[in-house]
């Protein structure tokens, strides 16, 4: 259970698990569906490089990923806010 903890607390924080001992849970894809919003240029991002957010997107099936200029940070565009809704609403009509 503690390992599980670290997984998710990693993965809230945007990062790619790295740990050795187990790398095993990560051979496979994650299946849940995912929606990965960050900065296309760790220029921008201070806070988390954008290798580290590719790298965590990679691990999902699938994974809907928006790259904005904007740095760390959710951008509120009507073009961003449109795909982040469609990414939304196509959950919602899977469930």
């Amino acid at each position: 259970m503690h390992g599980m903890s670290l997984i998710m607390r990693d993965l809230d924080a945007a990062y790619a698990f790295k740990v050795l001992e187990i790398r095993f849970m990560f051979l496979q894809k994650i299946q849940t569906p995912s929606l990965h919003i960050f900065d296309g240029s760790s220029e921008n991002d201070r806070q988390v490089d954008t290798r580290e957010s590719e790298l965590l997107a990679e691990r999902f099936e699938n994974a809907h990923v928006i790259r904005h200029g904007q740095g760390h940070m959710i951008p509120c565009g009507k073009t961003f806010i449109n795909r982040i809704a469609c990414f939304l609403e196509s959950q919602m009509s899977t469930t």
